[in-house]
């Protein structure tokens, strides 16, 4: 812990001295990038040292001076844009300060499980609109909502961003249980039961924190092999950031929705890369086979743990098809959610 609090000191310092041509110079040097819907990413060196830089579309609505560092909800999104379903998430400053208080967390050392932000800056951009054959598209998936399209056409025209520099983490969960998948035996046990439990941890501090991350899947997911870390807070909601009192019931009700979240996502990466079943597949599969989901033949530890979460992961997977099939308004089912994790404790 010690050392990576002194990377800290020492990245903190040596960015906040740059200039800013200084640091887009730079990231103009850095490793090939990738794009995403909330932004993209580079690797950097710093002092010899890897840095993880994410870089945010701040719109102008967001650059307002009344507006500067608000977790309030500028757009007024419609609340089903919190779910990670091709959400480009409620504003830069929501992930500024949802960074700045994990970092915060683990400085305390109340929590290890985050990847540090170091610095962050904002930078020019050069306005990249959305063709509109894909915006509609978009919108069209949103169930047409106007707010939705006012935040894409704003991310599109935005002239800035928030670069965020970060503790650089090696693996995604993704590739690093790919990868002990590949080793198989005792190793890839020992992974299935790692990330199963390390899970569950960040849930818990998280939960008791009033905090929800909202996207928690194995891409947005990082690991050393030591520790998992919860990253990329693109979709992130707070008890304390600037909520209407609808948007504070919304996460009031929501409490259960990482727990249940990473369970479905674990039970689905298992069952899909072992059994060797579709991803899309899954969900049927879980509800066809929910007495015994199992192929005895595959890990017995990694077939404990579906047998564990499939009755989470069939109510999740089934309210996640009706957001996308029936309606985004469909309700979460937190008192289904919360009766069957009550039954699992038992």
């Amino acid at each position: 812990m010690s050392d990576r609090v002194e990377r800290h000191t020492e990245l903190s310092e040596r960015l906040a001295a740059l200039r800013d041509g200084e640091v887009e110079a730079l990231l103009a040097e850095a490793a090939a990038s990738a794009a995403g819907i909330g932004g993209t990413t580079v690797t950097v060196q710093v002092g010899g040292l890897p840095v993880f830089v994410k870089r945010v579309p701040l719109t102008d609505l967001e650059r307002r001076p009344e507006n500067v560092g608000s977790t309030a909800n500028l757009f007024r999104l419609p609340l089903f844009y919190q779910y990670g379903i091709g959400s480009t998430g409620f504003g830069a400053w929501r992930e500024v300060a949802a960074h700045a208080m994990t970092t915060r967390w683990v400085l305390e050392d109340r929590f290890d499980g985050f990847p540090l932000l170091y610095h962050w800056r904002v930078l020019p951009r050069r306005p990249d609109p959305m063709p509109d054959a894909e915006l509609e598209r978009w919108v069209t998936h949103w169930d047409g909502d106007d707010e939705v399209r006012a935040r894409l056409l704003a991310i599109g025209s935005a002239s800035a961003d928030v670069a965020l520099f970060m503790e650089h983490i090696p693996y995604t969960v993704d590739a690093w249980l790919t990868a002990r998948t590949a080793d198989g035996g005792e190793a890839a046990d020992a992974a299935y039961a790692f990330v199963d439990g390390a899970l569950r941890a960040g849930v818990d501090f998280l939960e008791s924190q009033g905090f929800l991350h909202f996207d928690a899947h194995f891409r947005n997911l990082l690991t050393d092999g030591r520790r998992l870390y919860f990253a990329d807070f693109g979709l992130a909601a707070h008890a304390r950031f600037d909520l209407s009192a609808e948007e504070s019931a919304f996460v009031r009700r929501h409490r259960s929705y990482d727990r249940c979240y990473t369970a479905t996502h674990l039970t689905v990466w298992l069952v899909s890369n072992l059994l060797k079943i579709p991803w899309q597949d899954c969900p049927a599969y879980l509800r066809e086979h929910a007495r015994k989901p199992w192929d005895v033949e595959a890990s017995a530890c990694a077939g404990r743990i579906v047998a564990r979460h499939t009755p989470v992961a069939v109510a999740t997977e089934r309210f996640f098809e009706d957001i996308v099939n029936v309606s985004k308004r469909t309700p979460y089912p937190a008192d289904e959610l919360g009766g069957i994790l009550s039954r699992r404790a038992a």
